[in-house]
């Protein structure tokens, strides 16, 4: 019997280790630099940059690979960004950096960052309850199954670590 859950909340969530090596992140940086970051502004939303056409194709494809294996398919690319948090940055469930309507699909995230930053977490949250998370982990990769119930947050980056900086790589497909 399908549940009213199984329609709106996701089924698959799921945190991939050493899915992107050391050079293959610099290079991802190097080139969100060079597309460039817009500032996001909204004490209420969100305080983060958004790169929102990333020219990562070797990404893009990974992925679909990914989101293919978790899921028995992809679907096609509906969004693709990427988001840089630096001290004291954030981004709250309920702006959650969408377009508008629903997110209903897969979406993948890519941790590019340089080096592991303590306590910067990508909270997935349905019905307002956290049921997965995407610790800072540069390598690593989350698969999530999307539902119009399910929300993300980037968790607040502390001024207590300085320079450090968190970036990864959204791509949601459908």
């Amino acid at each position: 019997m399908t549940t009213l859950d199984d329609v709106v909340g996701g089924r698959v969530a799921v945190v991939r280790p050493h899915m992107i090596d050391g050079a293959a992140r610099a290079a991802a940086r190097a080139a969100l630099e060079a597309t460039g970051y817009r500032r996001l502004l909204g004490i209420d939303r969100a305080a983060a940059e958004l790169c929102e056409r990333p020219d990562l194709p070797a990404l893009v494809a990974r992925a679909r690979t990914l989101a293919t294996a978790a899921t028995g398919g992809a679907g096609v690319v509906r969004a693709c960004f990427a988001v840089r948090l630096r001290a004291g940055d954030y981004v709250l469930a309920h702006h959650d950096l969408v377009e508008s309507g629903p997110i209903a699909g897969v979406e993948v995230m890519f941790d590019l960052s340089e080096a592991v930053v303590p306590g910067a977490v990508v909270h997935y949250r349905r019905r307002g309850q956290v049921y997965a998370e995407l610790p800072s982990d540069p390598s690593a990769a989350a698969v999530v199954e999307r539902g119009p119930a399910v929300t993300s947050n980037h968790t607040y980056l502390s001024k207590a670590f300085g320079a450090a900086t968190v970036v990864r790589l959204v791509v949601r497909l459908g």
